[in-house]
């Protein structure tokens, strides 16, 4: 068993953790008494001295003797003696504002749809926006924190549930009772378009014509070394014709005179 705390210890402050006051820790139960591994993962890593569980950890104090009151069931934690009745009492009147923070990505759909527990049973609000997105953290650091007009969403027939001292929970809120953030894009399109343009500076940098007091060698010149090259936008130089055809036509002249002459001998 690694780690800097005894294995007793261990299981007294996971047991606090996860069923004596998981609301504590950002933590709440879905209603067929599980809960997802991942989430109660961030929670650990929230304090540095419990960051060396993993899954196996609880395999090995496990095998050590030490019993839990939840196990480790595939990528869930499952409660082993789930109380009866319902695991959270619901709450009449909520506290006026609540807050949820939710991924970027999710802001368009939500806008449509409002809040909805989809993976879970609950959807998790939180009563001040610093806690909301230290949860969100947990995550991801592209989150959005949304207001809620809680006791306003209760008044139309939505129903809360107290799942900690500032933890609350319920299953969905419309988008009329929310609160979106001014400037938080809908959606990758609108980060590109909001991109600030570069500079003139900036694009001229690079550019021959912008390297002020520098000269840029071009093909034109060297035009002196290679005369005989054509460069862009100049014809190729005509060379000069030879004057050895002629030599060679002279040549032949003064050969067929000869030739005659003997034959005329």
């Amino acid at each position: 068993m690694s780690g800097p705390i005894p294995p007793k210890t261990l299981v007294k402050t996971l047991t606090t953790m996860a069923c004596t006051l998981p609301g504590d820790y950002g933590l709440f139960w879905d209603e067929d008494g599980t809960m997802p591994w991942k989430e109660f993962y961030w929670a650990l890593q929230d304090d540095p001295r419990l960051r060396f569980v993993r899954e196996s950890t609880l395999k090995e104090l496990s095998l050590l003797g030490y019993a839990l009151p939840f196990a480790l069931e595939g990528s869930r934690l499952r409660l082993l003696e789930r109380p009866p009745g319902t695991l959270y009492e619901e709450v009449t009147p909520p506290p006026a504002l609540l807050f949820a923070g939710i991924r970027r990505r999710q802001l368009p759909a939500v806008r449509t749809e409002g809040l909805r527990a989809l993976h879970r049973s609950y959807v998790p609000l939180w009563t001040d926006k610093t806690t909301a997105e230290r949860m969100a953290r947990r995550r991801g650091s592209d989150f959005v924190v949304l207001e809620i007009r809680a006791r306003e969403a209760h008044a139309a027939g939505v129903r809360f549930f107290k799942g900690g001292e500032s933890l609350y929970l319920t299953k969905a809120v419309d988008a009329v009772h929310l609160v979106f953030p001014w400037k938080a894009p809908d959606d990758e399109a609108e980060k590109v378009s909001e991109k600030p343009a570069r500079s003139p500076e900036k694009a001229l940098r690079g550019k021959p014509d912008a390297m002020l007091g520098s000269f840029a060698m071009e093909p034109r010149h060297m035009k002196g070394l290679f005369p005989d090259w054509s460069f862009e936008g100049e014809p190729k130089p005509k060379r000069k014709p030879s004057d050895s055809k002629g030599k060679k036509e002279s040549s032949w002249k003064r050969a067929a005179r000869k030739e005659r002459r003997k034959r005329e001998v």
